[in-house]
């Protein structure tokens, strides 16, 4: 997803699906039923995928029986989300190219979701709350919406690091290096993706991406939340049902009700 200052160029794209691999999709959308359960006042029918990017939960939420829209700023995603569904014969799922901050579509929906930390695109509360806005306005009275985000407690007690990955499939290699920049005063934490693909050891493609990206404090999003129309549920650990939040959870899920 891109949204502000992040590119996931045609490059990105490309290697995207296959850097991350070893995220398990099928079993995050388990969860995302789970709370549908857990905390809906029914089954939803129709779904909007904030922030969709390679649209991974889009296809299997639509494969699930569900009549997905997802929407993503970077056109070169939204390219691979679509030739994908093409492939698998979807017609329960459809792409838009639109920034998250302007949602405009043309219908409202059962539930909305915002997977893989989106929103920390968002670079400030301003944004943040734009895009609050947009959702509840295209969310039935009742519905929810489901996000996950990077937990400003547990940023500034655990740190972000340099990390280096390497992915191998057959004759592919791809080495990535993130190097991240922290910045106290506005929250943003500046990731710097320098990928190497290697092809039978020789250099097959390289390149670089900057992507800037706010962390958020559950208060912050709470007070959000309430101003935009939505009763803040819960707030849980990533793939946890249990409410219990601390400053060593990188990674949060919101649980909101639209009002």
């Amino acid at each position: 997803m891109t949204s502000g200052d992040a590119s996931f160029g045609e490059s990105y794209a490309n290697y995207y699906d296959l850097i991350y691999r070893d995220k398990d999709y099928g079993r995050e959308c388990e969860y995302l039923e789970t709370l549908f359960s857990k905390y809906g006042n029914a089954k939803p029918h129709t779904i909007l995928d904030i922030g969709c990017g390679t649209g991974k939960h889009s296809r299997l939420l639509a494969k699930r029986g569900y009549t997905v829209t997802g929407i993503d700023a970077s056109k070169p995603m939204l390219t691979r989300a679509e030739d994908e569904a093409s492939i698998d014969g979807l017609e329960r799922v459809h792409f838009f190219h639109m920034d998250m901050r302007k949602i405009v579509l043309p219908t409202s929906f059962d539930a909305a979701i915002s997977m893989f930390s989106a929103i920390n695109y968002l670079l400030s509360l301003e944004d943040l709350g734009n895009m609050l806005k947009g959702v509840r306005r295209h969310l039935r009275p009742g519905g929810l919406f489901v996000f996950d985000f990077w937990n400003g407690l547990a940023v500034l007690n655990i740190r972000p690091e340099q990390r280096v990955k390497v992915v191998r499939q057959g004759n592919f290699v791809i080495v990535r290096t993130v190097t991240p920049e922290l910045n106290f005063e506005n929250q943003i934490i500046v990731n710097q993706y320098l990928c190497f693909v290697f092809r039978k050891n020789r250099l097959l493609d390289e390149f670089n991406e900057t992507h800037h990206l706010r962390f958020h404090f559950p208060e912050e999003i709470t007070h959000l939340l309430t101003e935009t129309g939505f009763v803040n549920l819960d707030f849980l650990p990533f793939l946890s049902t249990t409410p219990r939040i601390s400053d060593l959870d990188w990674n949060l899920v919101g649980v909101a009700r639209a009002t």
